[in-house]
């Protein structure tokens, strides 16, 4: 348990589990920003509204 302390301690305190989420690490971090980059590329696409048909 201390080495377990010593070697993840400071992620577990700069990284608390959130309250709706039964787990937590640098994979869920890595979805939520992902998920937010898509967000934003598909908001952009969806207000242009001078695309030609069939482009990206």
């Amino acid at each position: 348990m201390i080495f377990y302390s010593y070697a993840g301690g400071n992620w577990m305190k700069k990284n608390p589990i959130p309250a709706s989420e039964t787990r937590w690490g640098s994979f869920n971090l890595l979805e939520d920003f992902n998920k937010m980059a898509l967000k934003g590329i598909l908001e952009e696409a969806a207000a242009t509204k001078n695309a030609s048909k069939g482009s990206p």
